[in-house]
């Protein structure tokens, strides 16, 4: 069984909003950190995958649920394990606490691993001393989110040079910036997310051109997804919950 690692993020003025809040996308690039230095840890990290194989890991679909945002000055605790892995997926779990290791929030990821040649998912095979499949932070099976319905909310962005990341496409944190940025003033300044579910579908490049259409409402529940402007095709998916 795998060790379970650890690391102490601190909450500085430019990962929090307005209110000096801890933003969703600075919760999201904390998760998306600590999980490749543990992989560069186990000796499954980007860069040997791409040197040695050509294959990179590129995040399928995620949930986090946060029940209480960390603010300016704080620090999180956020500790990572490999979970268990089938034919595509590899899935690893996150706990996030606060300083005095009181338990705040948790996500659980699916990871595809890609040939970065042919763009083709690989066969996943991880083991069994790396993965620590007793150790559960959301049960739930993550599924394909539904499509947007009647849009309420959309709005344009063009991917630019600082959106791009280490395997040369828009890094997804981006993805929820662009999401989070199409709702009104009304809505933001007044709701907090407390659980976001993505669905990655298809890479975004520098320069492409995109729409962001938003549906939903009832209940505090919001389903967005992002498409390439040239070529219609559906990029991304997220489904909100806001109190």
């Amino acid at each position: 069984m795998a060790e379970v690692y650890r690391e102490e993020f601190r909450i500085r003025s430019y990962h929090t909003n307005y209110k000096g809040i801890a933003r969703m996308n600075s919760i999201l690039d904390f998760l998306y950190e600590i999980a490749g230095v543990h992989a560069q840890y186990l000796k499954m990290g980007v860069k040997e995958l791409q040197k040695d194989k050509h294959q990179t890991w590129v995040l399928s679909r995620m949930l986090l649920e946060l029940e209480k945002y960390p603010v300016m000055g704080s620090s999180v605790i956020i500790e990572t394990w490999p979970k268990d892995y089938d034919r595509l997926f590899a899935r690893r779990d996150f706990l996030i606490m606060n300083k005095d290791e009181k338990l705040i929030g948790r996500a659980t990821t699916y990871w595809l691993l890609i040939d970065f040649i042919t763009k083709r998912p690989q066969m996943t095979h991880m083991h069994e001393s790396l993965l620590n499949p007793d150790r559960i932070a959301i049960k739930r099976k993550l599924e394909k989110l539904p499509a947007v319905s009647e849009i309420v909310f959309s709005g344009n962005y063009k991917a630019a040079y600082t959106d791009v990341d280490i395997n040369k496409h828009v890094s997804s944190t981006n993805y929820v910036k662009w999401v989070l940025n199409t709702f009104p003033k009304e809505i933001m300044e007044k709701m907090q997310i407390s659980s976001i579910e993505l669905n990655h579908i298809s890479e975004i490049y520098w320069g492409d051109e995109l729409t962001v259409n938003i549906s939903g409402g009832q209940d505090g529940i919001y389903i967005a997804n992002i498409r390439d402007d040239e070529s219609g095709r559906e990029t991304f998916r997220i489904r909100l919950k806001m109190s």
